[in-house]
């Protein structure tokens, strides 16, 4: 992001997630307000979030060899050298990219008080923090049986119908 002029680094929010984008877009935003945002599931990559009411739709920006690239709900890649390029291309070009909301108002950071993204940051780890954890189930070797894997038999089924193999496991 260091690489990204001040256009897109007064966009970028961070790691917030999509709960969170979410609710910063429909108390601050309105119809084709759009911020950047980290990946939750790809490193490296980057969310571009746009409102469009009732929805709020998220871009996943990635880069590969040849640059940063969206890929349009046609299939067609358009790759740039710089985040912000492609920001502006498809900004300036709505109608050339169905499919792509259009992105007309950028929500500034410094329009979103500092405090309500700690606030809702704070929230979504709590909430995170105390669901509740299901301890994993205890994996049985075979169907019949049901027993852990501490005892030195299992079931297989063959050709000929269930036999009853040795096996030593490992404790």
């Amino acid at each position: 992001m260091e690489t990204e002029g001040a256009a897109v680094r007064s966009i970028y929010y961070g790691r917030i997630g999509s709960k969170v984008t979410e609710k910063l877009l429909e108390m601050f935003g309105r119809d084709g307000s759009f911020l950047l945002r980290d990946s939750e599931t790809v490193p490296g990559a980057y969310c571009l979030c746009v409102r469009k009411a009732p929805f709020v739709h998220t871009y996943r920006l990635e880069r590969d060899g040849g640059g940063w690239y969206l890929q349009d709900l046609r299939g067609r890649l358009l790759r740039f050298g710089t985040v912000e390029s492609l920001i502006d291309h498809h900004r300036s070009h709505p109608a050339c990219h169905q499919g792509v909301a259009p992105l007309s108002l950028p929500l500034d950071r410094a329009t979103v008080p500092s405090n309500w993204i700690q606030g809702a940051m704070q929230n979504r780890f709590k909430s995170k923090k105390n669901k509740k954890k299901t301890p994993p189930l205890a994996t049985a070797c075979c169907y019949w049986c049901r027993q852990t894997p501490t005892h030195d038999r299992y079931e297989s089924e063959t050709s000929n119908g269930f036999d009853l193999q040795k096996k030593n496991l490992k404790k």
